[in-house]
């Protein structure tokens, strides 16, 4: 009789120091959980700022191509209009190179 009181005994012990440690897990996965929705809350914020930067680094890429390519059609056009040949010049100089 005694040894099965302390069996009780013993058996109800064990059984507070699972529920305690139950409790503490659930505790720390609280935790751990409220940790993992911060940081992943953090990486959105981080992906998204960089996010935001590219495409503004991009759309000055794309203006400055943008001058580039205007910059290039007026310096052809003030070429051509600066060294416009005339007629029958070339037609002469070819002439003395046949002769």
């Amino acid at each position: 009789a005694e040894r099965a009181a302390a069996i009780r005994s013993q058996r109800s012990e064990c059984d507070v120091l699972l529920l305690q440690s139950e409790a503490r897990h659930r505790i720390a996965m609280k935790h751990l959980r409220a940790e993992m929705a911060e940081a992943e809350a953090r990486h959105n914020d981080s992906t998204l700022a960089s996010r935001r930067e590219f495409a503004r680094h991009l759309e000055s890429l794309q203006d400055i191509s943008r001058i580039g390519d205007t910059a290039d059609e007026e310096f052809q056009e003030t070429q051509m209009s600066e060294f416009h040949v005339h007629p029958g010049i070339g037609d002469a100089v070819d002439e003395e190179f046949q002769d």
